[in-house]
């Protein structure tokens, strides 16, 4: 399988494949069209030109936040398009706003043993040049946890399967990431979800949860997966002890939605 990776390897360097059961094109359009994209990532907006040195952007929106930001961005510029093949960007992180490198592959996949299976192929993803300290630490745990959830569901959706199960519980937290012996550096904190009314607030270093450290991502959702409405935590920040009692995500939803005939709406 050749690697299309356009930029030498960093010591922070996030780097799958996800094998789809569907053809190479299916694939390319979700990657670079504004309906595929949006569809994928649950965005606002998207903007994919496949022109190298164009700009590109991913909108999400998102009220209802104690900073009062009402939307993320993600910006940066095009580097190499293969079609069907290759888009390769120049990704800027944005909380620290360094430059780091993404490229999405699309490699087919052959027969083995003369046996067609149908059409399918793997979805590689390396995005590398991280910084190995500061806030871009935390960005390269973050975009660790959410590219290989989003590529999961988005293999999901097009092999018409079910994705990850909905959490059970929630606090109300965002986060940019963890760092190991650090923490989960805390982005933003949903109004009136039980991390803001347990003092959180965005910026925040949350060291360990009910005296289990925190190290990455992956460490506070394996705790809260296993929690119930109604069910608290101890958490320990830099400064500071609080109790978090987690609420459902149907409190969650009718606090910060309406629901229109099907469809759910943010609250203006």
């Amino acid at each position: 399988m050749a690697n299309l990776h356009p930029w030498p390897r960093t010591e922070n360097t996030i780097d799958f494949i996800q094998h789809i059961r569907v053809a190479p094109e299916v694939i390319w359009r979700e990657l670079t069209t504004e309906e595929g994209l949006t569809r994928w990532l649950g965005l606002t907006s998207a903007s994919m030109p496949l022109e190298e040195g164009a700009p590109f952007h991913l909108t999400w929106e998102a009220r209802g936040k104690v900073s009062g930001e009402k939307f993320l961005r993600f910006t940066g510029t095009v580097r190499k398009v293969i079609p069907n093949r290759l888009l390769a960007l120049d990704w800027i992180l944005p909380f620290g706003g360094d430059v780091t490198h993404l490229s999405l592959q699309v490699q087919p996949s052959f027969s083995m043993f003369g046996v067609d299976v149908g059409p399918e192929c793997d979805l590689w993803l390396i995005h590398s040049g991280f910084p190995t300290q500061g806030v871009g630490f935390f960005e390269f745990d973050g975009h660790s946890r959410h590219w290989r959830q989003g590529v999961g569901d988005l293999a999901a959706h097009l092999e018409e399967r079910p994705g990850k199960p909905t959490p059970y519980a929630l606090a109300g937290l965002q986060f940019v990431g963890g760092a190991p012996d650090l923490g989960l550096l805390v982005y933003d904190v949903i109004q009136g979800s039980p991390a803001e009314q347990a003092g959180i607030r965005p910026n925040d270093i949350i060291r360990s949860v009910e005296g289990m450290a925190l190290h990455s991502l992956d460490d506070f959702h394996d705790w809260i997966d296993e929690r119930k409405p109604g069910e608290s935590g101890e958490f320990e920040l830099a400064d500071r002890t609080v109790k978090v009692t987690v609420e459902s995500v149907e409190d969650a939803r009718n606090r910060l939605l309406i629901k229109q005939g099907d469809q759910w709406t943010l609250r203006r």
